[in-house]
């Protein structure tokens, strides 16, 4: 952020604009943005040089609201990897069971396609596609739910996040059950 120093026409250079002055701004048309007077400081500020502060609050902020959506993938990667091991793995009923549990719990739009009675490769591919989009979605819901306070972090966005995901796996396995049952 660039300020005027007393109208000499130098620039200096100002990590962040105080709260006072913030809301006291109003456009001129030479593209400046002017002030009205706080105390005695009359103050300019360039209108497009906003930039945070390296690896301040603000900067941390877009970065868990940037790549909040892509970790919420983690969880899910990781219950279709040990699902997918687990199901070729063996010829264990408990192993079968708990593979596809865990791949239900990856993919939770899977059972809306009725995977469990019929199959097919187009039901796999929209089931991942869809449950993609709304790993996307939770991830970015957690973000802007993390990132309303000033100083976020990664474990508010994690604890978030687990708000979100615990009814989607719960609601996965009560349909798994119920497909259990019904299947059976």
């Amino acid at each position: 952020m660039r300020r005027s120093a007393g109208g000499t026409g130098r620039a200096i250079h100002v990590p962040t604009v105080s709260a006072i002055v913030r809301p006291t701004i109003a456009r001129s048309s030479s593209g400046w943005l002017r002030s009205r007077e706080v105390g005695t400081y009359p103050v300019l500020v360039l209108s497009d040089t906003v930039v945070p502060v390296p690896e301040g609050p603000v900067a941390y902020r877009y970065l868990l609201r940037r790549r909040g959506p892509w970790m919420a993938l983690v969880p899910p990667l990781a219950a279709l990897a040990l699902g997918t091991l687990l199901l070729n793995w063996g010829g264990s009923a408990v192993r079968g069971f708990g593979g596809f549990l865990l791949t239900t719990m990856a993919a939770p739009t899977l059972l809306l396609l009725g995977v469990p009675v019929s199959g097919g490769t187009p039901r796999y591919v929209i089931a991942g596609v869809t449950s993609f989009v709304l790993w996307l979605a939770l991830g970015s819901w957690a973000a802007s739910r993390a990132t309303r306070v000033p100083a976020a972090s990664w474990r508010d966005w994690w604890r978030e996040l687990a708000w979100l995901v615990i009814p989607v796996w719960i609601g996965a396995a009560v349909a798994f059950a119920v497909a259990y049952v019904v299947v059976l």
